[in-house]
């Protein structure tokens, strides 16, 4: 079985430098309706399922705000930390999903319960293909990921080394291939994040 919290507190600090980097391009770039200044107006995020000591990389989501009056309007970026609105962090919902995926079955896994689990990997069987995202997204992955195997098939994409296999035992998983997968889906953390890089 993977566990997913031998991962290293150098792994959470770099999720954050990412999400912190992508509010500074954000700002430097201005409000998309009126390219005033964008000021930061995040907001606090109770995250769930995270090791002990790194609660801190999570404490808020990272968010700005036009200064316009009349304007106004809020601006998201997409995030490495945060998978949407989800109250758990971004990494566990795609270990975990994994681990169902490669159990064949829903299971209470780190703390989430099954049903919490089940509602993640019926999102990444049905959801997630729906989206204008997934649709352009996956013409990047050529060779063709296998839809019915996400998202271990995109772990394994984004794997170096050995990869976890959906048809053994799988290896503990490589920080960066999840950094990768994390990075990758980056554009369906928020409805208002940055455009997608083609």
């Amino acid at each position: 079985m993977i566990d997913l919290w031998p991962l290293s507190a150098k792994f959470f600090q770099e999720l954050l430098r990412i999400d912190g980097q992508a509010v500074s391009e954000a700002q430097r770039s201005g409000c998309r309706h009126c390219q005033g200044r964008l000021d930061r107006a995040d907001y606090p995020r109770k995250v769930r399922g995270l090791p002990a000591g790194v609660e801190e990389h999570f404490g808020k989501r990272f968010s700005l705000c036009c200064c316009r009056d009349g304007c106004r309007k809020r601006l998201t970026p997409a995030s490495v930390r945060f998978l949407g609105r989800r109250v758990y962090a971004g990494a566990l919902v795609l270990v975990a999903s994994m681990v169902c995926l490669l159990v064949g079955k829903p299971e209470p896994l780190f703390g989430v319960p099954a049903l919490t689990i089940g509602r993640w990997s019926t999102w990444w069987r049905s959801a997630l293909r729906q989206t204008a995202f997934w649709k352009v997204a996956r013409v990047r992955l050529l060779p063709a990921v296998d839809e019915a195997l996400l998202p271990t098939s995109l772990l394994e994409r984004f794997s170096t080394g050995d990869r976890p296999s959906a048809r053994g035992d799988p290896e503990p998983i490589c920080e960066q291939a999840l950094l990768s997968a994390l990075s990758f889906l980056r554009p369906v953390t928020t409805s208002s994040g940055l455009p997608m890089a083609r």
